[in-house]
């Protein structure tokens, strides 16, 4: 195996370790809260959302992602853009606790200005550790942040329970919000190795700023255009319904986390390594389209077939307006994945212009979705997502062609086999819940799930395509390292 090979498998395998174990964190959390509190609780913390978000990622300013894809990094690069996104930081968290009345006098809801003033914290905290995070992700050391994060959120996870169990409403989310960001970035610190000099290059930061500006244009309008729902729906609709939304979109986010994660923390800094060799990089495209496409299209789609009485047993009755919001939400994020190894590519190149042309255009089609969609309900404005999902795929896949080489052919060849067994897999998912009488919700959630997974396989174990085989041969040569699989 090559070197880079094995930087990426051991780099995979601490981040599938990372994602799932805090992903399962977050669920037994978010299940107790969801109990605990009210949805209106979780409606006023997405109203803050869009202020929090936006600010974080200016702090960022797209240089530290810059950090990756430069070949030689020097002392100077990193503790200019460490020293810079501190001062961006600081300026951020003051505009914010500034504005907080008038963030409240918007929606109409006294409690906002000091909830916002306090959560205004986290963009400090944030930018202490955004150096170190990005500098072991270019070295696809994902060890050190499992460690801090799972200690962090495991803190922070049950000083919030305690706090909901005292009647502390939204400050129990509050809580877990600030402590969680704090003890991530003492953790970080304590255990990364990197620490800042005391120098700052202005050619430094112009270098790497010409790379991250794109991203930080693009990042903002991402940032903005994810967030402005909160604030619409805050704003027209009312807080409970704001609450159903976010729960349904932080649900469908937990799978869709999982495998960005392995995007982004994974593919960015591989492909990047290999940015000069077009045909390599088409290569591993692929393989990485046809992985992804493997696992997320089956995850989403069995998702959103059980939404009901997944919501209703791990939430309660309370939530069972969320769960046709979430069999959206599931249909929309089907291609996110895919479209994200796009991304990575055009990043990894050094392509920023593209990658910032092509979010103007998305981010264009979103809030224009998003200005007539809303007169008909949250449903019509997750169908606007899904159609914006839709042609942002097409655009990237037509930048590949155009670029790599990847030809539209060859990457629906990629895709389809494993978009049509999920497509099965969910018939016969559908089908079973229908066919039963009367089951009781764990009955139907039960078989509904027994039935989507044996499908799955049987289906990939007829056709076989080439993702199902790389895995069965891989899982086989880990358990039996002395024998070949016969496929």
């Amino acid at each position: 195996m090559s070197e880079l090979g094995k930087k990426v498998t051991n780099g995979l395998k601490w981040s599938v370790i990372e994602r799932t174990s805090l992903q399962f964190l977050q669920i037994i959390l978010g299940i107790i809260l969801a109990r605990l509190l009210v949805p209106g609780d979780f409606g006023l913390m997405a109203m803050l959302a869009i202020f929090l978000v936006v600010a974080t990622s200016i702090t960022d300013s797209g240089l530290s992602a810059a950090l990756v894809q430069k070949k030689n990094l020097s002392e100077h690069d990193t503790s200019t853009i460490f020293y810079f996104n501190i001062l961006v930081g600081t300026i951020f968290t003051i505009v914010i606790i500034l504005v907080a009345p008038y963030v409240s006098e918007f929606y109409e809801e006294p409690r906002l200005t000091l909830l916002l003033r306090v959560l205004s914290l986290n963009i400090i905290f944030t930018s202490l550790n955004n150096v170190q995070i990005w500098l072991l992700n270019k070295a696809l050391d994902f060890k050190i942040q499992f460690l801090s994060k799972l200690a962090s959120s495991t803190i922070s996870g049950f000083t919030a329970i305690v706090f909901a169990l005292l009647g502390y409403g939204v400050w129990s989310l509050v809580a877990h919000s600030i402590l969680n960001t704090l003890l991530n970035t003492a953790f970080i610190w304590k255990f990364s190795a990197w620490r800042p000099t005391r120098s700052f290059s202005l050619n430094s930061l112009r270098e790497l700023f010409s790379f991250g500006f794109n991203l930080l244009l693009c990042g903002q309008l991402n940032a903005i255009c994810n967030e402005l729902y909160y604030a619409v729906i805050g704003k027209l609709f009312s807080v409970h319904q704001l609450g159903f939304f976010s729960r349904a979109r932080q649900t469908s986010d937990i799978p869709i986390g999982v495998i960005n994660s392995f995007i982004y923390r994974i593919t960015f800094p591989a492909f990047s390594m290999i940015q000069d060799d077009r045909m390599r990089l088409k290569l591993a495209l692929r393989k990485s389209v046809a992985s992804i496409s493997f696992v997320n299209f089956p995850t989403m789609i069995g998702l959103a077939m059980v939404a009901q009485p997944t919501i209703t047993i791990l939430l309660g009755n309370q939530w069972d307006e969320t769960a046709p919001l979430l069999q959206l939400f599931c249909f929309a994020g089907i291609l996110l994945p895919v479209n994200g190894l796009h991304g990575s590519v055009v990043l990894s190149t050094g392509n920023s212009k593209a990658n910032l042309h092509y979010s103007l255009i998305t981010n264009a089609l979103r809030i224009l979705f998003l200005s007539f969609t809303w007169r008909w309900g949250l449903e019509s404005i997750i169908w606007g997502e899904i159609a914006v999902s839709l042609i942002s795929y097409f655009l990237f896949a037509y930048w590949s062609k155009k670029n790599i080489g990847y030809r539209i052919k060859e990457q629906l060849s990629d895709i389809i086999p494993y978009l049509a067994a999920a497509t099965l897999m969910g018939g016969s998912t559908f089908l079973a819940g229908s066919l039963l009488n009367h089951p009781s919700t764990y009955t139907l959630l039960a078989v509904q799930v027994l039935v989507g997974l044996s499908s799955y396989l049987i289906i990939c174990t007829l056709f076989r395509p080439v993702a199902y085989t790389d895995a069965v041969s891989k899982l086989y040569q880990y358990l039996r390292p002395d024998r070949t699989p016969d496929l």
